[in-house]
């Protein structure tokens, strides 16, 4: 029974460190970033890879002044359970990385990653369903005494946007993330240089792609050029890939999306999961046969004759900004 507890130790953690993010400010007198005891000797330590965008103390791109949300929050949790120690841990996010810590047993306990590559390997048993403990009430709000606050009866009714938050659950219909954060793809352009040059705000694909051949066209006066579109392998080989994906099947997706989760589908609104794709892959799409897959890459490749030669670099904020 001991070793049942505390298998699910980190993700009771995980559960009340969630909820601490959701909890209002520390009243006077009880200040979340006062120090808090933090015993030599603790009985259980949690390791929690936080992810890089979030770890205490850091300047991501350097900008700003350093983190300190989640340093407040760790100082609130171990201030409250005084047994505990939560340590961060920095990890890549790669995959091939997370496979191999996961599968020898030495990955943290708590990962901050992307659902995808969760629920491909549901089944290895690495990773621990939380729908049990999310179905139940929510310790911090029932010793609030108000049956009528969200949290009182599930766990899951703190969640402010349902479809997002239940919209994460794996094929196997179980949820095994919390949304941590969620990424919305944009483009920032520099008005100054679209003023000089006399651009506007493409409207479409070909007015971008024009626009890209002015700026790249352009010179300054210390004749060096400029790069029209500034992006990293992450953004360039995902992202950008699933958004020409999306543009270019999005009148086929009803039809092509076979298997539709009423509690998952108002988020994902047709998205395919793994075992669609592998169906209609060995149904011809996908493949040198299929003229819309072979417009994503063609896209791609006319895309890339405008970014920056090195993609791997991630310091793309501070060379816009400077």
């Amino acid at each position: 029974m001991l070793t049942h507890l505390r298998k699910y130790l980190p993700l009771g953690a995980f559960l009340l460190l969630s909820a601490w993010l959701l909890w209002p400010p520390a009243e006077e007198g009880q200040r979340a970033d006062a120090s808090a005891p933090r015993p030599d000797e603790a009985e259980y330590v949690i390791k929690f890879s936080p992810g890089w965008a979030y770890l205490p103390d850091t300047h991501p791109y350097g900008i700003g002044k350093p983190l300190q949300g989640l340093k407040k929050v760790i100082r609130a949790f171990e201030e409250r359970f005084p047994d505990t120690r939560i340590e961060l841990l920095t990890v890549p996010s790669v995959r091939e990385y997370l496979v191999t810590q996961l599968g020898s047993g030495q990955a943290p306990d708590i990962l901050n990653v992307n659902v995808e590559n969760v629920w491909m390997d549901v089944q290895k048993g690495w990773y621990v369903p939380l729908d049990p403990f999310l179905e139940r009430p929510n310790p911090f709000v029932v010793e609030q005494g108000d049956p009528a606050r969200p949290g009182y009866q599930q766990w899951w009714d703190m969640f402010r946007y349902q479809a997002i938050s239940r919209g994460k659950a794996a094929p196997d219909g179980y949820n095994y993330c919390l949304t941590f954060d969620m990424i919305e793809t944009g483009i920032y352009y520099n008005k100054t240089l679209f003023a000089r040059l006399g651009l506007e705000v493409p409207r479409d694909w070909e007015e971008f792609i024009a626009a890209m051949q002015k700026i790249r066209g352009d010179r300054r006066p210390d004749g060096s050029g400029t790069v029209p579109l500034l992006v990293n392998i992450g953004a360039f080989n995902d992202w950008t890939t699933d958004l020409f994906f999306d543009q270019l099947y999005y009148d086929l997706l009803p039809g092509i999306d076979l298997l539709q989760d009423p509690t998952r589908e108002p988020y994902l609104q047709g998205y395919l999961d793994w075992d669609e794709l592998a169906f209609l892959r060995r149904k011809g799409f996908f493949s040198r046969q299929d003229p819309r897959y072979c417009q994503v890459w063609e896209k791609m490749r006319q895309l890339k004759q405008y970014t920056n030669e090195n993609l791997m670099t991630d310091d793309l904020v501070r060379e816009f900004v400077t």
